[in-house]
């Protein structure tokens, strides 16, 4: 109870101190801090002003003398008349490359074996497009198409107009697409081709209806092209000629020729020399030409024998094989039992005894006598 009591009383004076301590600190005065800012005067000065004094700068007019600098331009664009090769002026290799839009190679080569079929493929530019930097506007392909029962050997080749600012490319882009245009179209092509062989007159027209149908597509292709080019369809106009040969072992080979324009078909024979086989039939006037004449495609069966060569080549190739010296030295290379290879038939397809201005392209096939 004592310690009670004492605890109540200790309880009571704590409180009334801290109740006297609140009482004092309010009473008090609250402390007051003084802050002293240093002002710091700036003293003005008379500001003075400068003028500046330009000077006129007289300007003195340098006098130069014009001095005639020649110009150079392409030799692909230089006006006619042209400067003609001489009898001896005969280019073995390029003179100069045209600067062109779409420029292609100067020369291009293939070849290939299929057991005793043997076939090589050039393009050679002229002699007077090396000296002049022009163009090769001709152009040439080799294909299989397996699609064909047995496969056949596709040969092409293709002549651009001279006068067709982008004629290259048409030469060119034909070689490529006729493979996939046939192709697309090989079991009709083949049925009516083995009915053609086999006698069937109706099979002619369901043949040429397929093959102006390659043609359609092509003219497609081409045109496209030209307007790629912001260019008219006559710039990449070209002519074409291709052969289906049939592979296999045979004694006479079955060939399916056709085309547009001039460029013909030989067959050599030993001792006989180039004989004419096919020519795409023409218009009246201008050759014809893809992609306007799509509709003149014309074509052309027939068979080769044992050591025989077929022959598909330019216009101007066929005229240049028609010169004397040429026709016989190339006859007698071109019939011996074993074909060259493709860099001698590119060399011998180029050598000649004098300048030959055009382009030179060809595709040989050789059936040989083991086929």
């Amino acid at each position: 109870m004592n310690g009670q009591v004492l605890l109540v009383v200790v309880l009571s004076l704590a409180c009334f101190a801290l109740l006297g301590w609140a009482l004092v600190l309010r009473r008090r005065p609250p402390e007051v801090r003084t802050v002293t800012k240093e002002v710091v005067r700036i003293k003005e000065v008379p500001v003075v002003q400068i003028k500046e004094v330009i000077k006129e700068v007289e300007v003195i007019k340098e006098v130069v003398k014009e001095v005639p600098v020649p110009v150079y331009t392409s030799a692909a664009i230089v006006s006619e008349p042209e400067i003609a090769l001489g009898p001896n002026e005969y280019l073995t290799e390029p003179q100069a490359l045209p600067d062109v839009p779409d420029a292609v190679h100067d020369t291009v080569f293939d070849g290939a074996r299929f057991g005793g079929v043997v076939v090589r493929a050039a393009s050679i530019r002229g002699d007077l497009a090396r000296r002049d930097a022009r163009l090769r506007r001709q152009s040439t392909a080799i294909a299989l198409l397996s699609r064909f029962g047995p496969p056949v050997l596709l040969s092409v080749v293709a002549a651009g107009d001279p006068r067709g600012a982008r004629s290259q490319v048409g030469a060119a882009q034909v070689c490529r697409s006729v493979q996939v245009k046939i192709s697309d179209r090989a079991y009709g092509i083949d049925a009516a081709w083995t009915a053609v062989q086999q006698g069937d007159a109706a099979a002619g027209a369901e043949l040429t209806e397929l093959l102006r149908e390659v043609a359609l597509a092509l003219r497609d292709s081409l045109t496209l092209t030209a307007q790629g080019r912001n260019q008219p369809e006559s710039a990449v106009a070209t002519e074409l000629t291709c052969v289906l040969s049939r592979l296999g072992d045979m004694r006479d080979r079955p060939h399916l020729a056709f085309g547009v324009g001039a460029s013909p078909v030989l067959r050599v024979t030993a001792g006989t020399g180039f004989e004419e086989v096919f020519r795409p039939a023409t218009a009246v006037g201008d050759v014809p030409r893809l992609p306007q004449r799509h509709d003149l495609v014309s074509w052309q069966t027939f068979t080769t024998a044992p050591g025989e060569t077929v022959i598909a080549c330019t216009a101007g190739t066929a005229a240049y094989l028609r010169r004397d010296q040429v026709r016989e030295r190339l006859a007698e290379l071109w019939s011996d039992d074993e074909p060259p290879g493709p860099a001698a038939f590119l060399s011998q397809l180029g050598a000649g005894h004098q300048a030959y201005p055009d382009d030179r392209t060809a595709v040989a096939v050789w059936n040989g006598a083991g086929a």
